[in-house]
Formats: C-alpha cells, structure tokens, sequence
C-alpha cells in the first residue's frame, strides 16, 4: 500500500506479520524495483471481547475486538482508530505563533472474519489513512503569501478467501480496490491534485508436492486510474523563490490501463539443509504493449541450528506512472524501469518469535526515465546502489518459508 498515511498507516497493535524484503524478493511479488513490505493484519479475538486505549506523545488510539454476534466461535471484528493531537494542542495554546508546521494524521481499520468451514475462510479488511500538514509562508522567506497545504489519503478494501484443499494445497483468492489522493495547495495561486485508483484480482496458490519440495503459482490482475488537475509554478533552479509572474505548468486529464502478470517457482530442498528456490515472472502492461520476463534465483543454507545464511539473484521490472505516459506531460513510448539484484545475508531466530537479518545488497538500474525538454522523459538513465543493514522484526519467516 502506497500513498497516503506516510506516518500512520500500519498500526502495529492489528498486525499480525510484517515482512520487509530489500532486495531479492521472489517472483510472487511484481511491478516493484528496489523493495516490497508484506504486511498481514491479523483476525479478531474469536471467544471473548476485548478492547484497550492508548495516549501517548504523538497520537491518541483505540482498539476493539471480540466474536460477531451469534456465529458462535465462526466470526470476529477487529477495530482499530488512531489521532495525533499536536495541531489540536498548539491550535489553542499561547505558543500557536511560535510554529509555522502544524501536522497532523489519522487512520481508521477494520476487519471482520468468518470461517466458512474448517478449510475454509473469508475476510474482509478496510483502511482509511490520512496525512495533513499546513505550512505557513513567512513574509521574509516568500514572495507568495498565504500557506502551503499538504492533503493526503489512502483508502483500501480487500475481500479474501482462503481455501485448503486437502493437507497440502493451499489458495487464496482476493479482490481489492484501494484510491489514493494528493492535494497540494502552494500559496494562493497555485495546485496540485491527484488521485490514483486501482482494481486488483489476485489468486495465489502453494502446493506442497512433497515433503521437500514446494510449487508456488498465481496471478494477479489490476486497472489502474489516474486523475490530474495541476497548475504549478515553473522554478529555474532551487535557488530562486516562487513569485506570482512565474510562468505556470498545467496539466488536466484522466488516464487509465490495465496490467496482468502471473508467476511460478520451485522450492526444492534437494539436500536436507540446503533450499533452492527458482521461479519465473511475466508481467504484461496494457498501456505501452510492454511484456516483461523476470527470471529470479534464490538459496538458503541452515549451517547450524537457528541460523540460515541466503542469498538471491533476480530480474525486476516497474511499469511507468500512467502520468509519464501522458502526452501532455511525458513520453508514450517510455519504457519500464529495469533492476538486477544480488544480495546475501544470514538470518537466525531470537526468543519471543523475533527474527534477526544481516543483510549486504548490490543493485544495478537500467531504463530509468530521464526528463528531456522535448519528449518529456527518456529511458536513458541508470545507476547502482549498495549497502548494509540489519533489520530486527518481531514476527515472519526466512524469505524461503515465507
């Protein structure tokens, strides 16, 4: 989930998993360059209801769960609402002109879950998050008078089912739809809204084979939807400070494209302790006529207990904004953005479920769009990234049992 609620977004109090893959990630995961965050909401308590409260120094919350009512031990909800306070408190305070950013976010969830049966479950999970801030323009730093206003949300609504057929298959099928919006007010004379809307239907299936070896297959379809509505101002350099006679850029319009993409992989654990992962990605994107073929390699080794060295290799791919496709504003021709990875690491079990990685990462980046006066954006630049980290999380899997 993208855009919107950039600092409220997940609250950790309905998570049930958090899984953040820097580079390598296996091919179920697409249309992404550089990195994925999986995140799991967990299900509401099924025998008993319970709620609990929370204020700390940025934000206010609420938490409530329990069974849904007559469905026996069948159905939960779980509820969750969040607040900052820090503009309410400086709004009516003495120190209110001593600031000149006011923030402030919240965020609503909710899901409600229901077993069908003993193999089979369905959910139904929404999120609503906002991120606000108003900035004041000071007469001896501005030109332009008035405040900068920040206005950004995310909406999403998931259905999904979860089916076992038998002890060793697994499916889950899911539709969703999710909108993003971004409202940018600069000053008094000036705007940027946007909206992004996407339709998504996913099916994702796991067949355990064997004891040892692991098929992984799916695919996923989306619509994807942009609106725009901007007039800014044209800056020569970061320099200079917006005036009212600078010349403007305009650009309205509405834009839209389908995408579709399917995948499948092989987890294999020829040698007990050794696992290898080969998998294949094909992605298809409507709008430029544009097939892409990921191919991905991953390897995990447990050299003793508890602690697994891993390493990965893999193609990705990232289809161009529906706006840099836009004749107005960017090229039609543009091309997807390309990434080779390599990465390796060792990851162990700490107590209380925890995980911890050490992780290195070489990344290579081609097609990257570069802004050309003429055609808008050419798929001329490229680069390389690397780096070190360690990442310590509560609660997940190796990238190979996940």
């Amino acid at each position: 989930m993208g855009g919107g609620g950039i600092y409220s977004i997940f609250n950790p109090a309905i998570l049930r998993e958090v899984n953040l893959y820097t580079g390598g990630f296996g091919v179920e995961y697409g249309d992404n360059l550089s990195a994925v965050l999986n995140v799991e909401t967990r299900d509401g308590d099924y025998n008993s209801l319970q709620g609990s409260a929370a204020l700390s120094t940025a934000f206010v919350e609420f938490v409530g769960e329990g069974p849904l009512f007559n469905t026996g031990e069948r159905g939960s909800f779980l509820f969750s609402a969040r607040r900052s306070y820090f503009d309410l408190f400086i709004k009516f305070s003495e120190y209110r002109e001593f600031f000149e950013v006011f923030p402030n976010y919240y965020d609503f969830a909710g899901k409600v879950s229901y077993r069908l049966s003993q193999n089979q479950k369905v959910s139904l999970t929404g999120l609503w998050a906002s991120d606000n801030a108003i900035i004041k323009q000071l007469e001896e730093e501005s030109d332009i008078g008035g405040v900068d206003n920040w206005y950004s949300d995310k909406a999403l609504i998931s259905l999904r089912l979860q089916s076992f057929h038998g002890m060793n298959l697994l499916s889950q099928f899911a539709l969703s739809a999710s909108q993003g919006r971004y409202r940018h007010y600069f000053g008094d004379f000036w705007y940027n809204k946007q909206t992004k809307r996407v339709i998504t239907v996913r099916e994702d299936i796991r067949w355990n084979a064997l004891p040892l070896h692991r098929i992984k297959a799916g695919f996923v379809f989306d619509i994807r939807f942009h609106t725009v509505n901007m007039s800014m101002p044209i800056i020569p350099n970061l320099q200079e400070r917006p005036r009212p006679d600078m010349p403007v850029e305009e650009l309205e319009g509405s834009f839209d494209s389908p995408f579709a993409g399917v995948y499948l992989a092989d987890v294999w654990s020829l040698i007990e302790p050794l696992t290898i992962e080969a998998g294949l990605r094909s992605d298809y994107f409507f709008k430029t006529k544009e097939r892409t073929v990921s191919p991905r390699l991953a390897a995990a080794l447990q050299i003793i207990e508890e602690v697994i060295l891993h390493a990965a290799w893999g193609i990705y791919y990232q289809a161009p904004p529906l706006l840099e496709l836009a004749e107005e504003f960017g090229n039609p021709s543009l091309l997807s953005r390309k990434a080779q990875h390599f990465v390796g690491g060792f990851e162990t079990e700490l107590p209380q479920f925890s995980a911890l990685r050490l992780e290195g990462f070489y990344k290579m980046f081609d097609n990257l769009p570069l802004n050309d006066s003429l055609l808008g954006f050419l798929n001329k630049g490229n680069g390389f990234s690397y780096g070190f980290g360690i990442l310590l999380q509560r609660c997940g899997t190796s990238k190979l049992n996940g």
